[in-house]
C-alpha cells in the first residue's frame, strides 16, 4: 500500500480496495476519506505534503473513517451524523452553521429547507455547494453504486 500519483496535485491511497484521496491546494490539502485499516492517514498524507491537511468524509461508513481520530475537525454531510460520533461533530456543525448563516452562497439552499452540506471551501476561500461538480472539475470521476461511492 502506497500513494499513487494521479497528477501534480492529486494522490490516491489504496489499502486493498478501500481508497482515499489527497488533493493539494496552494495553502491547504484536502484528504477525502481516511481509510479503514490504516489509522494514520494524516501521517501518510504528511509524507506527500507539508501543507495543513483538512479531512472531508464522503460518508461515514467504517471504510471511510479509519483515521478520523487524527483530525481535530472533520467535514461531512449532516445526514451522516447518525453514523458518526455526534459529540465530536456538534462543534463542527456549529462552526458550519455560523458560516452558512452569513454567506450568501447558501441563501438559495436555506430557502429550500436544506442545510447546505456538503460544501467545499476552495483554495481561494470560495464556498461551493456543488461538491460533485468541484471534484469533476478537478478531473475526478464520481462513481455511485447504491449507497456508496468512489472516485477515480
Amino acid at each position: 500500500m502506497d500513494w499513487a500519483k494521479i497528477d501534480d496535485k492529486t494522490y490516491q491511497y489504496d489499502e486493498g480496495g478501500v481508497r482515499f484521496f489527497l488533493l493539494l491546494g496552494d495553502r491547504e490539502a484536502l484528504l477525502i476519506d481516511s481509510g479503514m485499516e490504516v489509522h494514520n492517514a494524516k501521517e501518510l498524507a504528511e509524507e506527500i505534503t507539508d501543507l495543513p491537511i483538512r479531512l472531508f468524509n464522503t460518508h461515514t461508513d467504517r471504510d471511510h473513517i479509519g483515521s478520523n481520530p487524527e483530525f481535530d475537525e472533520v467535514m461531512l454531510n449532516l445526514s451522516e451524523l447518525v453514523n458518526y460520533n455526534i459529540p465530536h461533530s456538534l462543534h463542527d456543525m456549529a462552526v458550519f452553521i455560523k458560516i452558512r448563516d452569513t454567506n450568501p452562497v447558501f441563501d438559495e439552499i436555506k430557502g429550500t429547507g436544506k442545510i447546505g452540506i456538503p460544501a467545499v471551501v476552495t483554495e481561494d476561500k470560495s464556498v461551493l455547494i456543488d461538491w460533485e461538480g468541484y471534484l469533476k472539475q478537478k478531473g475526478l470521476q464520481i462513481i455511485k453504486s447504491g449507497q456508496s461511492c468512489s472516485f477515480q
